[in-house]
């Protein structure tokens, strides 16, 4: 995920073309279950598909469809050491 002036953009790669998708976030979550580790949780929606040329794609799987980001890492070190994406059909 890249942060861009204060938004939220999603990264994807297919072919060789770069694509990506602006989220807009719902609800963000941080967890520390063990007392050297956090998880971020992102929940989000996603809007219309772009690739790096500015053209913008409609009517595909991904725009509308909801997001959540986990991201769990070692409060110590900074380490990530699990990352899941999840995708739900849009409404």
């Amino acid at each position: 995920m890249r942060w861009v002036e204060g938004h939220h953009r999603c990264l994807a790669r297919s072919c060789g073309q770069q694509y990506f998708a602006r989220l807009s976030q719902s609800d963000l979550f941080v967890f520390s279950t063990k007392a050297s580790s956090e998880t971020y949780v992102f929940i989000g929606s996603a809007g219309l598909l772009t690739d790096v040329k500015g053209n913008s794609f409609s009517n595909t799987r991904l725009d509308g469809a909801q997001v959540r980001i986990e991201v769990t890492l070692d409060t110590a070190t900074g380490f990530v050491y699990e990352t899941s994406l999840g995708l739900e059909n849009k409404g």
